[in-house]
């Protein structure tokens, strides 16, 4: 059993990758279950709710907790529920629902990387894996994970690997662009490399697949895909795959998913998974909610076990002074908000612009407008300081010195000399208190922003303000979800507020800035080079034109630790100069827990060291019952 295709992805197939990232994108911002940004929807700019007609009881419990005192009911995992809209095949991403059924080929461990800087994993779907080589022609050795059986009681075997590759590799994915050939080798999958690959880079690629296509219920498609000869009939398999709807979830997690009705979802235990014996909990019934506002309402009124939202302080102080919580725990999302700039915009392609706004934001301020949330659990949101693009990780890739010879451009301060004298170089003129453009129109810019996100309506009001006292003419534009992620992916904006971030690795976390939908789901339109001061370190140096595509692809492929080093300081040099978006904060995720009539890890140690907490304590086997 074997598959080889051209290592190029056809472009359609990557716009439906593509498609697939902003759908799960937008169902998690909006509250629908996949993991994105959900921490942050349905707060009003005031930050006291959305819409105000949840009341967020549903079928809610009897007093403390869950009504069923061995089942652990959570508000989160699910928007409004509708399960006549849901199905189980990944390919058909319109109606797709995942969260909490599937496993990853493995997970990252956050915790050992942010205490040590190590490297660990939590493998899932797979055992192991080894690199003969890291280069072309060579061979991935991927070994399934014998201690998984599907939800149905199937071993996990190397063709269920095998069939979620060759389906990845048809349909766009990532992944496929490292795969020249894949076999079913024994008991085990052997990938043959189509390109030199930087080991860390494609551990992040490989890992990230999720274990979601059994072999024997997509075998049939697998087997059509074998078939196919060219690019355009394996794009027909893919679109027939697109419309086919799987009715019956079959995962490998700790839970599975049972029963499916308007008020909740229900998982029962996974008895035969790994940490299914340590759990003598009867399962997770998670409650739908329509808004921030009523799932603060079930925490409110002792109607859930856990609450996962973007919660304002006095909020946090309510829910922790209720008789059912006494912990909120932060995680991290990996991403945040930053003013995005499209880069073919009149105004916004200028790169005296970008600095010059990067001088006049004071980010602290903005910060605060979105929400400190400080008190005696820490605080939930910070102003970034550094401007390199690196979201996690600061201290794995530059030290002191580099990071000092960064310009800040202002953490908590309008720097408004110096954002004069580059809207000067950028052919603007004061006239009174207003600036003006060479035609004598005055500057005018719209801050695009996402109405369901209340911190983000918030943040921007302070932007405006700030440019307004400036003497730029400024107005914030709020957009209801789907229309703003629509726009951002197709390049249909001027400066909005995008995000930046995004995973754990540099390659990953300079996707965001660097590169267009369909790669990224942000069309910025960001140039392939950009001209600098050079050498990195020196502001005052001579401008040179930098590739930064061709940097990226070169971190991708390298296996020389220190070039990798070498190449991430130089792109984030070029983030810093060209500021091709601004980061305003660096904020974590808030879920609030039960530990009184549940048992957990160690919650003081994993606060603030996990990334997507709201589903990935439960994939360890979390809660138990308490003896």
């Amino acid at each position: 059993m074997g598959y080889s295709d051209n290592p190029q992805s056809t472009q359609s197939r990557r716009n439906a990758l593509e498609a697939l990232s902003r759908r799960r994108f937008i169902q998690g911002a909006a509250g629908a279950g996949a993991v994105g940004i959900a921490g942050c929807v349905g707060e009003d700019p005031e930050g006291n709710g959305g819409d105000g007609n949840g009341n967020g009881t549903g079928n809610g419990g009897n007093g403390n907790g869950a009504a069923d005192d061995d089942i652990f009911q959570l508000v989160s995992w699910l928007g409004e529920a509708d399960p006549t809209r849901f199905q189980f095949n990944p390919y058909n991403v319109e109606s797709y629902y995942g969260t909490a059924i599937f496993e990853s080929f493995a997970h990252f461990d956050l915790q050992p990387f942010i205490d040590d800087g190590q490297r660990e994993w939590f493998y899932r779907g797979l055992e192991d894996w080894s690199i003969a080589e890291p280069t072309e022609g060579g061979v991935v050795t991927l070994q399934p994970n014998t201690d998984r059986t599907w939800h149905d009681g199937d071993d996990v075997t190397a063709e269920d690997v095998y069939a979620k590759l060759v389906l990845e590799e048809a349909f766009g994915s990532l992944i496929g662009d490292y795969m020249d050939d894949v076999e079913v080798a024994g008991d085990t999958v052997e990938l043959t490399l189509a390109r030199d690959v930087n080991e860390e880079v494609f551990e992040h690629v490989l890992t990230s697949v999720d274990m979601n296509t059994k072999y024997d219920l997509y075998d049939d498609w697998v087997e059509q895909i074998e078939d196919a000869s060219t690019d355009d009939e394996v794009d027909e398999i893919m679109g027939d795959l697109a419309t086919w709807d799987l009715d019956e979830p079959v995962g490998t997690s700790p839970y599975k998913l049972v029963e499916m009705s308007e008020q909740s979802f229900t998982f029962d235990v996974h008895e035969e998974h790994p940490v299914g014996g340590e759990m003598d909990i009867e399962g997770v019934e998670a409650l739908t909610h329509t808004t921030n506002e009523s799932k603060w309402q079930y925490a409110l009124g002792d109607e859930c076990d856990m609450m996962e939202s973007g919660t304002p302080k006095e909020t946090i102080e309510s829910i922790l002074d209720t008789d059912t919580f006494d912990f909120m725990m932060r995680f991290h999302w990996l991403d945040a908000i930053s003013l995005t700039f499209n880069h073919e915009h009149d105004i916004y392609g200028q790169r005296e612009v970008r600095q010059a706004l990067a001088y006049l934001v004071n980010r602290d301020m903005a910060t605060e407008a979105g929400g400190y949330e400080e008190g005696e659990w820490g605080q939930v949101r910070f102003p970034q300081e550094h401007l390199h693009g690196i979201y996690i990780g600061e201290e794995a890739w530059f030290d002191d010195e580099f990071l000092d010879s960064l310009n800040t451009y202002g953490v908590n301060e309008m720097r408004t000399d110096e954002a004069a004298a580059l809207l000067e170089e950028a052919g603007y003129e004061r006239d009174g208190d207003t600036w003006v453009d060479e035609s004598g129109e005055p500057l005018t810019m719209e801050i695009e922003t996402v109405g369901d996100f209340g911190e983000f309506v918030r943040a921007s009001q302070s932007l405006e303000q700030q440019f307004e006292d400036f003497g730029i003419q400024a107005d914030v534009l709020t957009e209801e979800a789907g229309t703003f992620f629509d726009g951002m992916y197709d390049g249909d904006f001027g400066m909005c507020t995008g995000l930046w971030g995004q995973n754990v690795h540099p390659y990953d976390q300079y996707q965001m800035p660097f590169y267009n939908a369909p790669r990224n789901w942000i069309s910025t339109s960001h140039p392939g080079e950009v001209e600098i001061p050079m050498p990195v370190g020196d502001p005052d140096g001579s401008l040179e034109t930098v590739d930064v595509h061709g940097l990226m692809e070169e971190m991708s492929t390298t296996a020389d630790e220190e070039q990798t080093r070498e190449i991430v300081q130089e792109l984030a040099w070029a983030y810093n100069q060209s500021v091709p978006q601004l980061p305003i904060w660096f904020r974590y995720g808030q879920m609030f827990l039960n530990t009184s009539d549940w048992e957990w890890p160690d919650l003081e140690e994993l606060d603030t060291k996990m990334a997507y907490a709201q589903e990935e304590l439960f994939r360890r086997g979390w809660p138990r019952s308490v003896e």
